[in-house]
């Protein structure tokens, strides 16, 4: 592994890059009153923090252990296993944002689900008119985009690694009386 600095220094820009990406090319308004909490369901270092908004990182009980460094970084975040109920208010999250979705419920030393997709897709809680961006490879993407179309969610983007979904404001249809 590399020095840490520069895994940490590299880790910086690869989100400045990606905060401008979603601000400029998929029109995300970060840093707005439209989106005031963030969730980053696969943080590593909290690279979110590239953005003034409140994030709750969360890092993956199975995946190496940063939560010191995004505490350290003056950062809220939280140890998760995602085959298990988040606990939090269901509207609380204006962008979800998840980099490696499958792993996230993968065993590392067999490589197979711990629990369904399906499942940790309905538990991800963000508002009406919330939007989620998923990285994945393209086969993982058009599983979520069958899933996603399920759950009701409105497909905004959908290129070759990244996937933009909003969470629609359901209400029951007029009845005439």
């Amino acid at each position: 592994m590399k020095n840490g600095i520069d895994v940490f220094e590299a880790d910086n820009r690869r989100w400045a890059r990606r905060v401008a990406y979603y601000k400029n090319s998929l029109n995300i308004k970060l840093g707005t009153p439209s989106i005031r909490n963030v969730m980053d369901m696969n943080a590593f270092f909290g690279g979110f923090a590239a953005v003034s908004v409140w994030v709750m990182n969360v890092v993956p009980a199975r995946k190496p252990s940063t939560l010191d460094v995004i505490f350290d970084r003056g950062l809220t975040g939280v140890y998760h296993d995602w085959c298990e109920p988040f606990s939090t208010y269901p509207r609380t999250y204006d962008l979800i944002h998840v980099a490696a979705i499958e792993s996230l419920i993968k065993d590392p030393s067999s490589g197979k689900s711990r629990c369904n997709i399906v499942d940790l897709m309905v538990e991800i809680r963000m508002r009406p008119e919330g939007t989620v961006v998923i990285r994945d490879s393209p086969e993982v993407i058009d599983k979520i985009d069958r899933i996603s179309r399920a759950i009701r969610w409105r497909i905004d983007e959908r290129k070759m690694r990244k996937k933009v979904a909003r969470k629609n404001f359901w209400k029951l249809p007029s009845a005439s009386h």
